[in-house]
């Protein structure tokens, strides 16, 4: 039985959780100065912004973000989503 590969194609290789770091992904998808507001596909949040509460110190993976503004049932049924391998 042939194996089917769901992984989307982008022409790059595939983040190698070992090495792709954040400057990484900006010199790949943001190449123009990050302190310049621009209209583009990648954020970068700051370095304080997030807590480490899960006791990896890296990991990839396709991310899932939610636009809400206090709005915690949004989160709960984000939540209750079948992971799929985001972070």
């Amino acid at each position: 039985m042939a194996t089917v590969n769901t992984t989307p194609t982008t022409g790059l290789p595939p983040p190698n959780a070992e090495r792709f770091g954040t400057a990484d992904v900006c010199d790949v998808h943001h190449p123009e100065n990050v302190d310049v507001m621009t209209t583009r596909s990648v954020h970068v949040a700051a370095a304080n912004y997030f807590k480490d509460f899960g006791g990896r110190r890296r990991f990839c993976g396709a991310v899932s973000t939610i636009l809400c503004f206090e709005n915690n049932p949004l989160v709960r049924a984000a939540l209750e989503e079948s992971g799929r391998g985001r972070v």
